[in-house]
């Protein structure tokens, strides 16, 4: 499990300074900052600069619903009640909190610069790559000329299909652990999953965001979505797309360890040109 934050555990007073915008804009039902810590006595805190994740529901920056739109009816949800759902959310969240989904430092009201009230919600700054910008760091193997082709060699194929192995192995781990708290994310994807590689500790996939979790699990065929969702967002060519289908089928009911062969089968040996 992951240390709290310094902050959360000083009894200092200390202000966060937004720093960069994760989202931001009319278009997000909030907005995401990453913010540095600053005490009020910097002298007692030396060390590396402290972060932290703060979420910003702020009515202004909402759609306000309209008498005459019929699809708001029975949907609308105020941002007081977004707010406090969500921090329902993180509180029933709390015996995974520091491994599979941040630290949560609780709900706040602050005052905004246009002297509107909002509410800001503090998290634990998960250092690492979301999924998205972990892919990046891979070649692409796939053909440009021949829709879906993987251009890897077959021992090639294999290295890559143990890492992707191991990731889907973390990724089902942490969702199952979401799971367990009878909770349903329903926004799996690349962006909301967290690769946290530390120099010391386990290797772990941490999942955020969770503004559309809900607190109801009805059978597995709800959890299922949460997890083939995640498996998918590691989908890549044709050929191991085929292989993380079958992990699907054979281990979406457990984290046995999955079988991902035969490798030399005779599909992905011609289709490798081997």
């Amino acid at each position: 499990m992951r240390p709290l934050p310094s902050f959360a555990l000083s009894s200092d007073p200390c202000t966060l300074i937004l720093e960069s915008a994760l989202q931001e804009g009319m278009q997000w039902a909030s907005q995401v900052w990453i913010a540095h810590v600053v005490y009020s006595n910097a002298s007692n805190h030396a060390g590396p600069p402290e972060l932290a994740v703060v979420e910003f529901i702020q009515p202004s920056m909402l759609c306000i619903p309209s008498a005459e739109n019929r699809d708001w009816v029975g949907r609308y949800v105020s941002p007081r009640a977004m707010a406090l759902s969500e921090d329902c959310i993180y509180r029933t969240l709390r015996l995974v909190r520091g491994s599979a989904v941040p630290h949560y430092l609780g709900l706040h009201q602050v005052r905004m610069p246009n002297g509107e009230s909002a509410w800001m919600l503090v998290l634990e700054h998960i250092q690492g790559s979301t999924l998205d910008q972990w892919r990046l760091t891979h070649a692409e193997h796939v053909d440009p000329d021949i829709e879906g082709k993987c251009t890897l060699s077959l021992a090639d194929f294999e290295a890559w299909m143990h890492t992707i192995k191991d990731m889907a192995t973390m990724i089902l781990k942490s969702i199952d652990a979401v799971h367990a708290q009878n909770l349903l994310h329903k926004d799996i994807r690349p962006s909301n999953l967290i690769f946290h590689n530390p120099a010391s500790g386990p290797r772990q996939v941490v999942v955020i965001d969770f503004g559309l979790a809900v607190t109801s699990i009805n059978g597995p065929r709800r959890t299922n979505a949460d997890r083939k969702s995640g498996l998918g967002t590691l989908r890549c060519c044709k050929e191991h797309t085929e292989c993380i289908k079958a992990f699907t089928t054979r281990d979406l009911q457990g984290l046995s360890p999955p079988s991902w062969g035969p490798y030399q089968s005779d599909s992905v040996v011609s289709a490798l040109g081997a």
